[in-house]
This record gives C-alpha cells, sequence and structure tokens, in this order.
C-alpha cells in the first residue's frame, strides 16, 4: 500500500474513532507534504480545460486564481507550464507521493522546462547538446536538484555565453565591487581622516581604470552582433 494510501486509511479511521481535529489535521498535512505545488498545478489544468470558472462569474483562468485563490498570473502560468513539462517529459512523477519518493522543485521543473524551449541567445553557439539535457533530466527528475544547483553546474553548458561575455561580467562585478566597498567604507566609525582620504582616492582611481576597460569590453562585445545584423 502506498504511503498516501495508508495516510488516507488512517485519517479515516481517525475520524470514524472520533479522534482530537488536530490530529486528523496533522494527517492531512503529512499527506499533502511536497505535492502542494503538483496538486495546485494539476487542478488548475483540469479547471483550464473545464472552464469551470466562467460558471463561477470569471472571465478567463488568471481572473479567478487572483481574485480568489491569490495566485498571480505569472505564477499560474509557471504552474501550468510545469504541469506540462511532466506529463510529457516525467509522467511517472505525477504518481509519486511526495513522501517515499519526492516531488521535484517548481522551479527547478521551470528550468527544464524553459531550456527546451530556448535556445542559446548566442547564435553561433550549437544546439542543445542532447547528452546535457539528459544530464538536466536526471538532475531534476531523479536526483530533484534545486535551481540554484542546476543553473551553477549546468547553465553554462546550456546557455554558453558569447566570446568576451565573461571579461565584461568580470569588470562589471569589480566596478561595482569598488563602488559597493567606497559606500561602506563611507559609513564606518573610527577611520582616521588621513586613512578614509587614502581608500576613497585608491577605490576611486580603480574605478576612473576600470571603466573604459568595460567600456571596450562592451563595444568589443558588440561588433559581432552590429556585423552580423
Amino acid at each position: 500500500m502506498a504511503t498516501t494510501e495508508r495516510l488516507d486509511a488512517l485519517q479515516e479511521a481517525l475520524r470514524k474513532g472520533g479522534a482530537d481535529s488536530a490530529r486528523i489535521a496533522m494527517v492531512e498535512v503529512a499527506r499533502r507534504f511536497k505535492r502542494s505545488w503538483l496538486e495546485m498545478a494539476e487542478a488548475l489544468s483540469r479547471l483550464l480545460g473545464s472552464e469551470a470558472y466562467l460558471e463561477w462569474g470569471y472571465g478567463d483562468l488568471y481572473e479567478y486564481a487572483s481574485l480568489e485563490l491569490m495566485l498571480k498570473r505569472p505564477t499560474v502560468e509557471k504552474l501550468l507550464m510545469s504541469y506540462g513539462v511532466l506529463r510529457k517529459h516525467a509522467p511517472d512523477v505525477l504518481d509519486r507521493d511526495g513522501v517515499e519518493r519526492t516531488i521535484p522543485a517548481l522551479d527547478s521543473v521551470a528550468y527544464f522546462g524553459k531550456a527546451l524551449r530556448e535556445q542559446p541567445a548566442n547564435d553561433d553557439a550549437p544546439e542543445r547538446d542532447p547528452e546535457v539535457v539528459e544530464e538536466l533530466r536526471r538532475a531534476v527528475f531523479d536526483e530533484g536538484q534545486p535551481v540554484a544547483v542546476l543553473r551553477r553546474t549546468l547553465g553554462p553548458m546550456l546557455y554558453p555565453k558569447a566570446p568576451g561575455q565573461e571579461q565584461v561580467d568580470a569588470l562589471q562585478k569589480a566596478v561595482n565591487a569598488a563602488q559597493r566597498l567606497a559606500r561602506q567604507v563611507a559609513e564606518l566609525e573610527g577611520l582616521s581622516p588621513a586613512r578614509r582620504d587614502h581608500t576613497d582616492k585608491a577605490l576611486a582611481g580603480l574605478v576612473s581604470e576600470l571603466d573604459p576597460l568595460l567600456e571596450q569590453a562592451k563595444l568589443e562585445l558588440a561588433k559581432p552582433q552590429a556585423e552580423a545584423s
């Protein structure tokens, strides 16, 4: 007997036995554990198909979800898209109970769907590598990797940067760090006037050297795009 079936049976037995309502509620929470987003997505998908929200006085699914369920349109779209991804690419997930076999996080499923829909922004980049896509599929549906890990480990292969983009990013981060440090130093108490002045000048000098390098790197990055157009 599956975990959810055992919990269903327990919940029914507790009800018949007149158990404390708080105890029954705890069983219900356990039964729904880690299935909340998937259950919501399934319900929204069924509702979209039946259009019952029209009978309830709403113009469309998004109006109903916003006014009655307090779900914003982007959230509804994300849920529906992710549910469609599961139905097409990992239908076995729909049968998981969320306890014995976990449900992938919504953000991870959405990341998988986005990766399949979009091609790399860099026109010179090759098509998606089937092996990378398969690795992503395993990471999401079999291993339950969080989206932060997916972005860090597989993002560079799914979304390769254009030549020169890493240099632009590194320079921009350096400029931002120097400016942030300058603001933090200005807020510190106890620094001697001489040390504060020296630090301010050093950071300002660093930014003045980085800025033209950053602008040049941006120009170099834009050249291939301008030539292509």
